[in-house]
Order: structure tokens, then sequence, then C-alpha cells
């Protein structure tokens, strides 16, 4: 069987693709996606079912991944803000992938913590490159920076 830690890779490039791949001002593309299918159900209410949407944007990649880890019993837990002292000059957590205008944008993107083998904590962002599960050497130090308490990684 997989290890928790691959099926967490696997998941992260699951929901990368079925979201829609790589896209620029994908935060754009997703809102005018979000629109065309609205239009197209006549859907009223605003409320679009997250299984309707085929380009989503950090919000929606972050909550399909925390549903789908739920069902997988990978503990995970979602969260939005920038990643504090994060190096994206390789791709991994490039908010510019989102937003033309990261410094407005950094406070709302949406990404996962998931909990792994031996107690480990590792970051996921379905944005830049989805593989690419990072660890987080000093978790509970993150965690306290980010407002957040050990309670939300079972």
């Amino acid at each position: 069987g997989e290890t928790a830690l691959e099926k967490s890779r696997l998941l992260a490039v699951g929901v990368y693709y079925e979201m829609g791949g790589a896209q620029r001002a994908l935060n754009d593309v997703s809102a005018r996606h979000c629109q065309q299918v609205l239009d197209r159900a006549q859907i009223k209410s605003g409320l679009l079912p997250l299984g309707m949407i085929r380009i989503g944007d950090a919000r929606h990649r972050a909550t399909l991944f925390k549903l789908v880890a739920d069902r997988l019993a990978i503990p995970c837990c979602l969260l939005r803000g920038a990643l504090p002292q994060v190096d994206s000059s390789d791709g991994f957590f490039d908010l510019s992938l989102c937003s033309p205008d990261i410094a407005s944008y950094s406070a709302l993107h949406h990404w996962n913590l998931v909990r792994l083998e031996g107690g480990r904590v590792y970051m996921v962002d379905t944005i830049g490159l989805p593989s690419d599960v990072r660890i987080v050497e000093n978790s509970k130090e993150l965690l306290q920076q980010l407002g957040q308490a050990d309670r939300y990684l079972p």
C-alpha cells in the first residue's frame, strides 16, 4: 500500500489537474469559469456545487484537497494566508500564478497542512508544484504564527 505521504502527493496532483492545472491569473480565469457555469446551469442562488467547478482557484483546490483527505483519513487542515518565510523561487507556493498583485492577494491564498507518519507536518499547495509536499521543520511554531492550534491537525 501507499504511505500517507504518497497519498497526499497523488491527491494534490489529482486536485491540481481536476481543477484546471496550470493557469496564469488563476483567480480571474476561475471567476469567469464559475460565472459561466452559474449562467449555463441557471443557478440563481449563487451557490455553486464544488463538483461543477473545473477551473478552481486556490480556495476551491484547497477545499477539495481537504474534503478528499478527510475521506482518506489523512489528518488535514485548510488555511488561508501567505506562508511565512517560504522560498517560492522554484515554483512552490508561487502566488503570482493566482494574481499579478501578490501583495494584496497573499492574505487570501488557501492551502493545506497534513500530519503524516511520525507526526510530521507537511505543507501542500495545489497551485504551482502540487507534487512538492514540503515538511514543516517546526510545525508548532508555524501553527502559532498562523494563529492555529495543534487541535486542527489531529
